[in-house]
């Protein structure tokens, strides 16, 4: 990548939570659990992609949302904090969590809440 191409993306950064989203909506939803919580205590993180190709992670009980340019950076910055994707948990990940046999673990319903601060990691 030449100089001319890193200062194009560094203008083109967001500086703000509004310029961060635009006018974007929101295209998936990914759920993802952290392994040091056992049930019934089970800790989540929400990882939503939007049609700009930006993504944004929100932890349970945190009112900081993080902004990332893309799904696979904000997948990187979650994964650091001790989460795997929702979808992974297989039975040995539900001994280890202590999840009772035949129940089924499901997402939190808070889908979209409000936010008090916002972050633009940008690339992790």
């Amino acid at each position: 990548m030449n100089l001319r191409t890193m200062l194009k993306n560094l203008w083109k950064r967001p500086k703000s939570k509004r310029q961060f989203y635009g006018d974007a909506h929101v295209r998936h939803i990914a759920w993802w659990y952290c392994w040091c919580n056992e049930f019934p205590d089970l800790y989540f993180a929400r990882l939503r992609t939007f049609s700009n190709g930006r993504a944004d992670v929100l932890f349970q009980d945190e009112t900081k949302c993080f902004g990332f340019d893309n799904e696979e950076f904000a997948s990187y910055f979650i994964a650091e904090d001790e989460f795997s994707p929702l979808t992974s948990l297989n039975d040995d990940y539900r001994r280890i969590l202590k999840v009772p046999p035949g129940f089924e673990v499901q997402p939190p319903t808070w889908e979209s809440r409000e936010v008090d601060e916002f972050k633009y990691v940008g690339e992790y």
